[in-house]
């Protein structure tokens, strides 16, 4: 019991690493500074993960003044049981299609190209000791890397509320229990 907590708080410094040097990267890209008009950085959470996969999506997004946008997305479930993926860290980069009426909006269709890196780890086999009935299990670790490709429509509302839909998946490149993730999200955030 006590090592699960211990290794859950590890997972969550580890996961606000990422988060903070993601924040630290996207302040020093050097685009322009935001207005109230026109802010350019987003955070969201997913909300398809936080209730189907019971886990912790969040993004942070850097909006470009030419219909693009770089981001950092992190994943984390404390039990794995709807993914394997325990912990996993995503970059992306978005084109937005170009819309005449609202070019710095980002509100349209875009496409997404990312990277994926990601913790499994998979109960394989199980042994059961006739005498007392113990069961037993071993576990495997991976740490795959993939790339990926996503479709995405996004909504800005007043006061630089944002929602946002995403159908995509990758493949893994490095050894894993399965070839193939999902991208999906229905995501709700701010600019600021």
């Amino acid at each position: 019991m006590f090592t699960k907590l211990f290794l859950a708080m590890i997972r969550t410094i580890t996961l606000m690493r990422y988060f903070s040097c993601g924040l630290l990267f996207f302040s020093g890209l050097g685009w322009s500074q935001s207005s109230d008009k026109n802010p350019l950085i987003e955070i969201k959470a997913n909300l398809l993960e936080i209730t189907a996969a019971q886990g912790l999506s969040l993004s942070l997004e850097k909006l470009s003044p030419k219909n693009q946008s770089f981001g950092i997305s992190l994943y984390y479930a404390p039990s794995g049981d709807f993914r394997n993926e325990s912990l996993e860290g995503a970059l992306y980069y978005r084109f937005f299609f170009p819309k005449n009426d609202a070019p710095l909006s980002h509100q349209r269709w875009f496409v997404e190209a990312l990277a994926n890196a990601s913790w499994i780890e998979v109960r394989d086999d199980f042994i059961v000791i006739a005498e007392t009935l113990d069961t037993y299990y071993t576990y495997r670790k991976y740490r795959p890397i993939g790339v990926g490709a996503a479709l995405g429509y996004k909504w800005v509302f007043s006061k630089n509320w944002t929602a946002e839909i995403l159908l995509g998946g990758g493949g893994y490149l490095t050894e894993s229990p399965k070839s193939t993730f999902p991208r999906l999200g229905i995501s709700i955030g701010k600019r600021f």
